[in-house]
């Protein structure tokens, strides 16, 4: 028997543990570095994918954006990964099992290798694992009323299964097919029986058939998502006496790919790509999201809502050449907001708080997060964003507080934006302290006009001062506009423009 060193790839590392999931990830330029907080401060092109009600309260009349993001979460896998390497686990079995039955024949080295080895293979939780999350989008938001964008993101995950009952160091003989358990610490051998070597072998749970029942329970398994969606978002606002209520409703066409399997630790990650074309499922449907945004014109305060598949789309696909179907549904998911413009619009707070637990794909993690930040944004051509967040429910995987921060700048009709967030809590790679999560996005941004964001002015009763030389012929003077005349010059004016923006 042989093996190889055990490697992990960001291209091996595809996950999904359970369909029914759904994680509203920060996506985008803005919510990105704000703590997440978009439902109420999004009101731009990522409206399509944060609440489309706020297409009604654009802060531009048109805007574009690319934006292409990559996350990362680990969970006490790669140094653990690192670590087996560095004892040199595959080979170390290998060199036991030749010596075996001659006790007193292993090097020194293996014999402190092996042990090492075990005590890091205990140390392994259940919930371990490495989550790579990519994204990239092309939105656009093109009046009051209407947006479109793309959207594709991957839930990309390695995790190592270690069946603790099968720890022993018992080694099988291939020439005379006989057992032999071995003691580092004596470097002795004694005899074994196959029954043991079955249930309790080191050995025997690595170099097994993962794919086989009870043939192997130690390995490593490799399961993915990628999510395309092209919401097409349409927005109604409604002029109230003392603010705007907007409606939004996003259409969206979705295309969910998973992939799932289980293999020896020691594979080429070469292997990868023939399990993917095997096993690989790809579902189509629609979701549906709905959202409601109120804004109060005195103050500038934005309270919102936004439910995202709230129809609790089902995919279905064809699993294998037999023609049975398997169908999956994403569940609802809802999350409310809140923003405060301040000093004069330069100053925007903004909080998110999502409105229920959610399951995840990364295995005993749950997910509710509350977030917020601030953003300031004295000109077009420039934003500094900073902000936090932390997720409530997960106790098995605790990230802390994780802080964000964005940076916006350049010509208003292209702004180049990198936005970035990392957790308080952290792991360790090579001896070197990590983030336990983090996440990077860069976006170019394109806008037009002034939007429809801003607050009507107000009407003012002038009756400007009348001095002895303002008169006519007939000797009177000259006539001011009435209060009431003024009130309907202003309303006739806003009717007008409703319906030249209704026309455009």
């Amino acid at each position: 028997m042989s093996y190889k060193k055990i490697s992990l790839s960001m291209f091996t590392v595809l996950s999904l543990t359970s369909l029914n999931a759904y994680e509203m990830k920060p996506m985008g330029f803005k919510a990105t570095g704000m703590g997440g907080a978009g439902v109420a401060s999004s009101r731009g092109s990522m409206a399509t994918y944060y609440n489309p009600a706020l297409l009604g309260m654009a802060d531009y009349t048109s805007e574009i954006s690319i934006n292409a993001g990559i996350g990362i979460r680990e969970n006490k896998l790669v140094d653990t990964v690192d670590q087996l390497n560095s004892l040199d686990l595959s080979d170390t079995i290998d060199r036991i099992a030749a010596n075996a039955p001659n006790s007193g024949s292993n090097l020194s080295a293996d014999k402190q290798n092996i042990q090492d080895a075990i005590e890091v293979l205990n140390k392994i939780p259940n919930a371990n694992g490495l989550q790579v999350l990519p994204s990239i989008s092309l939105t656009g938001q093109f009046s009051r009323y209407f947006g479109i964008g793309v959207y594709g993101n991957a839930d990309i995950r390695a995790k190592m299964v270690i069946d603790k009952s099968k720890l022993d160091i018992i080694v099988k003989d291939e020439a005379t097919s006989s057992y032999y358990q071995y003691d580092p610490i004596n470097d002795n051998y004694i005899i074994s029986t196959e029954n043991s070597y079955k249930s309790n072998s080191l050995q025997y749970a690595l170099e097994g058939d993962p794919t086989a029942d009870g043939d192997s329970s130690t390995y490593l398994n490799i399961s993915s998502m990628i999510q395309t969606e092209v919401p097409v978002s349409f927005a109604y606002p409604i002029e109230k006496e003392n603010g705007l209520l907007s409606l939004g409703i996003s259409i969206k066409p979705m295309s969910v790919q998973t992939f799932s399997t289980d293999m020896k630790i020691d594979s080429d990650s070469n292997d990868i790509g023939d399990e993917y074309d095997k096993n690989k499922k790809t579902y189509s449907g629609y979701g549906v999201d709905l959202g409601v945004a109120y804004k109060e014109y005195n103050t500038g305060l934005i309270l919102a809502l936004v439910g995202k598949n709230i129809n609790s789309p089902s995919f279905k696909t064809t699993a294998d050449g037999s023609g049975r179907v398997e169908e999956f549904k994403l569940d609802s998911f809802f999350r409310a907001g809140m923003s405060l413009p301040v000093w004069n619009d330069n100053v925007e707070f903004a909080i998110d708080a999502d409105l229920q637990q959610s399951d995840t794909s990364y295995e005993g993690m749950k997910s509710q997060y509350v977030g917020g930040g601030m953003e300031f944004h004295p000109a077009s051509w420039f934003a500094l964003r900073v902000g936090a967040m932390k997720n409530i429910a997960s106790e098995s995987i605790d990230e802390g507080m994780i802080y964000t921060a964005g940076l916006g700048f350049g010509l208003k009709w292209l702004q180049f934006d990198l936005s970035a967030q990392a957790s308080q809590k952290t792991g360790t790679y090579d001896g070197n302290e990590i983030p336990k999560y983090a996440n990077v996005n860069f976006s170019l941004i394109s806008r037009w006009g002034d939007g429809y964001n801003r607050k009507p002015a107000p009407i003012e009763e002038i009756v400007p001062e009348v001095k002895q030389d303002d008169v006519i012929n007939n000797g009177e003077p000259i006539k001011t506009l009435s209060p009431e005349e003024q009130n309907r010059i202003q309303q006739d004016s806003q009717k007008a423009q409703k319906e030249l923006d209704q026309a455009l």
